[in-house]
Formats: C-alpha cells, structure tokens, sequence
C-alpha cells in the first residue's frame, strides 16, 4: 500500500491549514502522518512490520525528521531534504528569503525554534535504514544537507548509504535525464 496524506501545513484547506507550521516544522505533520499510519495499520491495510517512509524536498525533510523520532519505519528514502535549518538559512538559493517566514524569525533570533525542527538534531536517535538521494546542482536543498545527515548517521551506527546525481537539479529525479529518473526509482525500489 502506498500512503498519501495531506497533513497540517499542505495546501488545500485554506491559509490557516497551510500557515499553521511557522516555527514549528516537523511536528504537526509527524503526529499527522504517525496517525494515518496508525489508521492504516488498524484497518489492515499494512503491516506494521513492514514500514517504510520516503519523500522527496520537504518529503524528504519530514523523512529525515520521522526517522529520528520513531523507530517504527523498516526502510527510508530522503531524497533531497533539508536535514539542519541553520545551514539552510545561509547555504540555499531561498534561505534567506524563505527560512524568516517559515520559522517566525531569523535564526540568531529564535534558535531554539531552529534546533527543534531540524532533522540533524535527532540523527543520533535513527535506526532506519536511510538511503539519501541527492541531486548536486540542487541549489534548494543543497548536497551538504545531505551530506550532515549522512555523517550522523554513519558515525551513530546506522545503515545509510548515499547515491549522488552529478548536474542534477532540485527535481532532477522527475524532470532530469532519463537515465537518472530510471536510476532513482530502482534505488527507491530496492532499498524498500
């Protein structure tokens, strides 16, 4: 079975749904997806056993940040995430742009706000499988996101690999060349 959802901070039901997560990125939407899964694995739709989680920009965000919370996930995909809020700030083409609004303020002035939502900070907690993906002209969620997760994991002890796409943008995966687009769904399939 493969889960959808369209937890708080999505679009679709209104500014207020969408703009509920300003300066608390991560936790609204793990209690959201813990509680579909929960549902799914209620209704005998999954096997909780057999969990895995993926996602691809702020999916691969939310997957880095629930893999740190939860234990229950067998397998995981990140595929260009953002995984530590105060480097993102300074290294992404949005950072500065984006990353105020988005977390209620710049980061030497909340950064308790900046810690809690960053998936690097729970890191040593992991032990899912991870496999990251990483586009490395991905100027959005730049490779060294990647890279802090990956060294986390790694020196903690946790199985985690990582495939790099030389040239490839922020959707390389969906829109890039067709041999990446090909390599991508194999490695996802696999590593499930």
């Amino acid at each position: 079975a493969v889960f959808f959802a369209n937890p708080r901070g999505s679009s679709g039901y209104g500014d207020d749904f969408s703009s509920v997560l300003t300066g608390h990125w991560g936790e609204m939407e793990h209690e959201d997806l813990m509680a579909g899964i929960d549902v799914l694995v209620e209704k005998g739709i999954t096997d909780p056993d057999r969990l895995g989680v993926c996602g691809l920009s702020y999916g691969g965000y939310m997957t880095c940040y629930m893999v740190g919370q939860t234990d229950r996930f067998k397998a995981a995909v990140s595929e260009n995430p953002i995984t530590d809020l105060f480097s993102r700030y300074a290294t992404t083409d949005i950072g500065p742009s984006f990353s105020p609004g988005e977390m209620g303020g710049l980061p030497y002035e909340i950064p308790e706000v900046y810690r809690r939502g960053s998936p690097t900070v729970h890191a040593h907690q992991c032990t899912t499988p991870t496999l990251l993906i990483q586009g490395e002209a991905d100027y959005r969620c730049t490779a060294e996101q990647s890279e802090e997760f990956y060294g986390i994991l790694r020196s903690n002890g946790c199985t985690v690999e990582m495939l790099r796409f030389p040239k490839c943008s922020h959707l390389g995966a969906i829109t890039g060349p067709t041999f990446v687009r090909e390599a991508q769904n194999t490695a996802l399939l696999e590593w499930m």
